[in-house]
């Protein structure tokens, strides 16, 4: 379930929580992409993580 939001905000792009429960939902992606995402995320917490601002 996505549970995070890009937003604005004075200090740049930070990534929250979403506005309302309507903009949490499922996601579906392939077995492959499925893997892939298991390194990257492994040290995160389901709906969890404070937001940051986006330096890109």
């Amino acid at each position: 379930m996505i549970t995070r939001a890009w937003k604005s905000s004075d200090i740049g792009e930070v990534i929250g929580p979403p506005k309302t429960s309507m903009a949490k939902r499922n996601v579906t992606c392939s077995l492959e992409f499925s893997a892939d995402l298991i390194e990257p995320m492994k040290d995160m917490r389901p709906g969890g993580g404070g937001g940051g601002a986006v330096v890109h």
